[in-house]
């Protein structure tokens, strides 16, 4: 605002509970990304309670920072084990830079994201997985949210997993520079993915546009390595598209 920066926070407390008030002052601020997080509407759906999906993303960048921060590298896009099979996502290894620590501890890192007990978490997909549109997708552990690969991308390659962390491109190897570099992109429902699972969205340089037109109001929406975030137009020039997929490029 033209005095200053208005903070919300939205929640439910159980009842029951006597509540004193709290003064949230400077330091709330201090906390905040440098590229704007800015709290949006939560819907509840059942039993499933979802976010507006640029703001998912806002969430998504900022925990890549903090992990880029914590290993000097973006994660790789799965961890794999001793002879290189792909075992789990990155989304998993994001937890605990979501406020998902818990959940993480859970998961058997070196077995692959289908092994009998690994398969068990699947339902428990995280509220910054789900599109606020396809909860259905949500209730089978679908996210839309993925990661574009191919070569040449900030994703390309299976990056190497130091013990069970997975370590894949550093900031400063992008050197189209981190607001020309997509991140993490919305994709189409039909190109929704098992949360959980080392898959993504592979590009097609002939067809940029593949998995990703069809949205709501014809725009989809991305985070780029810098941790903004917006929507692009499906009308996008194919070979900006292009550009904006590749880290060198």
């Amino acid at each position: 605002t033209p005095n200053g920066w208005r903070m919300e926070s939205h929640g439910v407390l159980p009842s029951g509970v006597e509540i004193a008030p709290v003064v949230v002052g400077l330091g709330a601020a201090l906390v905040l990304p440098t590229f704007g997080l800015r709290s949006a509407p939560v819907l509840q759906q059942g039993a499933i309670r979802v976010r507006g999906p640029i703001d998912n993303l806002k969430m998504i960048g900022l925990a890549m920072h903090n992990y880029h921060d914590t290993h000097r590298a973006l994660p790789a896009a799965a961890s794999v084990n001793k002879q290189g099979k792909a075992l789990l996502s990155w989304r998993v290894h994001l937890l605990p830079y979501l406020d998902q620590g818990p959940l993480y501890q859970q998961f058997h890192l070196e077995e692959p994201w289908d092994s009998e007990h690994n398969k068990t978490l699947i339902d428990r997909i995280p509220p910054s997985f789900i599109s606020t549109d396809s909860p259905a997708l949500a209730k089978q552990g679908k996210t839309r949210f993925v990661v574009p690969r191919g070569k040449g991308t900030t994703f390309d390659g299976d990056g190497k997993t130091e013990g069970a962390i997975p370590l894949g491109t550093a900031f400063r190897e992008i050197r189209d520079g981190l607001s020309n570099t997509l991140m993490v992109v919305e994709a189409h429902p039909d190109a929704a993915v098992i949360w959980t699972k080392p898959d993504d969205l592979v590009i097609d340089f002939k067809n940029p546009l593949k998995n990703l037109t069809g949205n709501q109001n014809n725009v989809f929406n991305v985070a780029l390595v810098d941790g903004s975030t917006r929507p692009i137009s499906e009308t996008i020039n194919a070979d900006i598209l292009k550009a904006l997929f590749t880290k060198d490029g």
